[in-house]
């Protein structure tokens, strides 16, 4: 036995009616604990869109107007760092001849940080719109600007363009940018959206539907819907799937986000489905992920056509091994909704995501973790964890007491509003969230969960015929007693997160629990009353 009984011949001296005030005071100051602490760091922010955890210790995070500023992730000191000072948002002048916007998209969206950023290689890249002049009523475009710092990492000393003439649309603009180093060098990936809006949600908005923008999201020789692949100097790799083409995939409907999975060298993107199919995918290059023929899982069947155009899919000439490709996951692969109202949709607006690699959260160890935009009746603003197979291409199977996805944050839902973007710090402990809305939250601010390793939970508290135990350092041994001493209960376990008890014989009353985690900490006398 692995502990002591000497507490409980002192406790059985003890009077019930003292036990019991003690119970009730413990129980309303220390309440259920939580694996992780929530604190908002001080630093005003305007409109974040992008932010990373840099190799320099800071966050580096991209605002409206062409902004940088970083921040320091302890003090939340913030200092502007860039303002682009050709950024331009669309005007009055170029009005739309749709109805869904009165002009087209505008904004200061992706920021990357080099793969080896540092005094040795300074360099950032920010995606934002200015005006072009190029064609006729739409004046506004988007670039990419690199970024030349100092040696302190906190003031640019030389900005050139490296991609100009990047297409905006009325919606669906997509907008993330992420540099990563593979075995064959280092480079740019920048997600477009297909900068239309779906027919079923307005059917009235264009004259034609072959006017609307997102038809070609299927054209490798259109922009819109595509992933871009580049080098860092904005010149078009060799092997592109086309030459001199950045297109690397296609058939996108709004890719919010991309995460590089750094040991396996794998890029998963993250788009919003229309009222259903939301996706995770991982990107190959040429490859196709069917929007918006096909919806999420091409043999579900939830999209009326998509089942026959999987079967009768012919490869475009000049892309090698062209085919379509499944999503890695799905949120809400259901039949369309009747309902006009989105909050009544199963889709949680997934924003963008970062690859978990630290075993200092251990239940979070390669994980895709990706927050959403939607509070709705069935849906929350909160993170999203994906628990990948060992090769980083699957979703792992359910395992006792180890669900293959599962959700963060989401009692928080209302104080944090729409989660925009995640970074993770170095050591793994702390998760970093910005916000730019939402009901009941103060918008524009950076929310950070601290973990706290080896807490745990013990609920419902009063129990009645359930007791959950929990322990995201894992269950190694639950001893329970009665107040005279006497051990009721005994059992090893196997490293289990969670623990489910039936109590429903039991005498009511106060009990003891004692637990051991499987990393040795015990935790002796918690409370329980029954």
């Amino acid at each position: 036995m692995i502990f002591t009984q000497d507490i409980f011949s002192k406790i059985a001296k003890w009077s019930y009616r003292i036990i019991l005030m003690i119970f009730l005071h413990m129980n309303m100051t220390r309440g259920i604990g939580q694996s992780f602490q929530r604190s908002e760091l001080p630093a005003k922010l305007e409109i974040p869109w992008e932010m990373s955890y840099g190799k320099d210790g800071n966050l580096w995070i991209s605002e409206s107007q062409g902004r940088i500023v970083k921040v320091h992730p302890k003090t939340g000191y913030l200092k502007q760092v860039y303002k682009a000072p050709d950024y331009a948002d669309a005007d009055s002048t170029e009005v739309s001849p749709y109805c869904f916007r009165p002009k087209p998209g505008s904004g200061c969206l992706g920021l990357a940080l080099h793969p080896d950023f540092s005094k040795d290689s300074p360099y950032v890249f920010l995606f934002y719109s200015y005006h072009h002049s190029i064609k006729p009523r739409i004046n506004t475009a988007f670039k990419i600007a690199k970024l030349t710092l100092d040696n302190k990492l906190d003031t640019v000393i030389a900005a050139s363009d490296i991609v100009l003439n990047l297409p905006t649309g009325f919606d669906h603009l997509g907008g993330r940018m992420i540099a990563v180093k593979e075995k064959a060098g280092n480079y740019l990936y920048v997600s477009i959206g297909d900068h239309g809006i779906s027919e079923e949600s307005n059917p009235d908005c264009y004259i034609n539907q072959s006017l609307n923008p997102n038809n070609q999201a299927q054209n490798p020789l259109t922009l819109n819907g595509k992933i871009l692949r580049y080098h860092l100097d904005g010149s078009i790799p060799r092997d592109n799937p086309l030459p001199d083409n950045p297109f690397f995939t296609r058939g996108h409907r709004n890719p919010q986000g991309m995460a590089w999975n750094v040991k396996k060298g794998i890029l998963y993107e993250i788009e919003h489905g229309n009222k259903t199919d939301d996706e995770v995918n991982i990107l190959q290059s040429g490859m196709n992920y069917g929007w918006k023929s096909v919806r999420g899982y091409g043999q579900d069947g939830n999209w009326p056509g998509e089942i026959d155009t999987v079967r009768a899919y012919k490869p475009f000439r000049g892309i090698a091994n062209d085919k379509l490709v499944d999503p890695l996951y799905v949120w809400c692969n259901q039949p369309q909704p009747l309902s006009v109202k989105y909050t009544d949709w199963c889709t949680v607006a997934p924003s963008d995501a970062v690859h978990y690699q630290s075993g200092n959260i251990p239940f979070l160890k390669n994980c895709l973790l990706v927050t959403t935009l939607k509070r709705g009746v069935n849906t929350e603003q909160q993170v999203f964890a994906l628990r990948l197979t060992e090769d980083g291409r699957s979703i792992a199977q359910a395992e006792l007491n180890r669900p293959s996805v599962f959700t963060l944050f989401g009692e928080d839902g209302v104080p944090n509003g729409r989660l925009r973007d995640i970074a993770v710090s170095h050591d793994g402990f702390s998760i970093y969230l910005i916000n730019n809305g939402g009901i009941g939250s103060v918008r524009d601010k950076i929310i950070c969960y601290t973990y706290q390793p080896g807490v745990v939970k013990i609920y419902p508290n009063p129990a009645q015929s359930v007791l959950n135990m929990e322990c995201d350092e894992g269950i190694q041994e639950i001893q329970i007693y009665n107040l005279t001493g006497e051990r009721l209960f005994s059992q090893n376990y196997h490293n289990s997160m969670s623990v489910s008890l039936e109590i429903s014989g039991w005498a009511s009353g106060m009990y003891l629990v004692n637990i051991q985690t499987a990393a040795g900490k015990v935790h002796k006398n918690q409370w329980v009353r029954l």
